[in-house]
C-alpha cells in the first residue's frame, strides 16, 4: 500500500529517496515552496508527486522497475523556470510527466525538461497543458534522449496550448533525440486559440458563449486533477485556476 502525505513541506534543498519496493504519494503543501530536490527511485519502487508553484529544479534517477509519476502546476504572473531532469537508469524504468502552465500579465514561463533513455525497455510520457494570458510568454523546452543500444524504449511527448489573448505566446520546442532504431519516440504540439467549432458545439448545448469558453479553458486543468487522490487539493487547484482566468 502506498504511504500517503498530503502536504508535504520540502526544505529548500532536499531529498526524496525511495527503497526497494516503497511506495508514496507526496503532495507539496501549497502554501510552500522550494528550489532544489533530488529523487532517487530504487528497484520496484513508485513515487507519485505533485509539484506546486515551486521555480525549482529537480534532478531523477530512477533504477529496475521504478515508477514515477510528477504533476507540475504552475499559475504565474512573475518570471518563472522550471528545470526537471530525469535519467531512467535501469531496465523498464517508467515516468510520466504532467506539467499545467498558466502565464499571466507580463511573465515569462520556462520549463526545461530532459529526460534520458539509459537502460533498455525504458518508457517516458511528457504531456503539457500551457495557457497564455495578458502579454505572458510560455518557452516550452521539451528533450528526450534515448541512447544507442537502449532496445524497445519508448519515448511520447504531447503539447497543448492555448493562447487567450493576441499578445499571448506560446512557443513548444520538442526535441527527440534518438541514437537506436529498436524503439517508439513520437511527439505533437497543438497551439492556438479557442476553437470556434467547439464553442459552437456547446453553444447548441444551451451554453452561453462565456460558459463554453470557461469549460473549455477549465479543459486544460482536468488532466491533472483527475489523477490527484486528494479532494481538498483538487479543489484549491481548481478554484486558483478559475479564478486567475476572470
Amino acid at each position: 500500500m502506498s504511504d500517503i502525505i498530503n502536504s508535504y513541506v520540502f526544505k529548500e534543498s532536499d531529498k526524496l529517496i525511495l527503497e526497494e519496493s516503497q511506495q508514496k504519494v507526496v503532495y507539496q503543501d501549497l502554501n510552500s515552496s522550494f528550489k532544489d530536490l533530488e529523487i532517487s527511485l530504487k528497484a520496484n519502487s513508485k513515487l507519485e508527486l505533485l509539484v506546486y508553484n515551486s521555480e525549482s529544479n529537480i534532478k531523477c534517477d530512477l533504477f529496475e522497475n521504478a515508477n514515477l509519476i510528477i504533476y507540475n502546476v504552475s499559475f504565474q504572473k512573475d518570471n518563472y523556470t522550471f528545470n526537471l531532469d530525469i535519467n531512467l537508469q535501469e531496465t523498464n524504468a517508467e515516468v510520466h510527466v504532467i506539467n499545467l502552465y498558466l502565464g499571466l500579465d507580463k511573465a515569462v514561463v520556462t520549463s526545461n525538461i530532459m529526460i534520458n533513455h539509459y537502460a533498455k525497455m525504458t518508457k517516458s510520457l511528457l504531456e503539457t497543458y500551457a495557457i497564455g494570458k495578458n502579454n505572458a510568454s510560455l518557452i516550452l523546452n521539451n528533450n528526450a534522449f534515448i541512447k544507442n543500444g537502449m532496445k524497445q524504449s519508448d519515448a511520447r511527448q504531447m503539447t497543448r496550448g492555448l493562447n487567450l489573448s493576441k499578445k499571448a505566446s506560446i512557443k513548444a520546442q520538442p526535441n527527440l533525440l534518438i541514437d537506436e532504431y529498436d524503439v517508439v519516440a513520437s511527439h505533437s504540439a497543438s497551439i492556438g486559440s479557442i476553437d470556434k467549432d467547439e464553442l459552437f458545439y456547446l453553444m447548441s448545448r444551451g451554453l452561453t458563449e462565456t460558459q463554453a469558453q470557461e469549460m473549455v479553458i477549465l479543459g486544460f486543468v482536468q488532466p491533472i486533477l483527475s489523477h490527484i487522490k486528494n479532494e481538498n487539493i483538487q479543489q484549491v487547484i481548481y478554484t486558483e485556476f478559475a479564478k486567475l482566468l476572470k
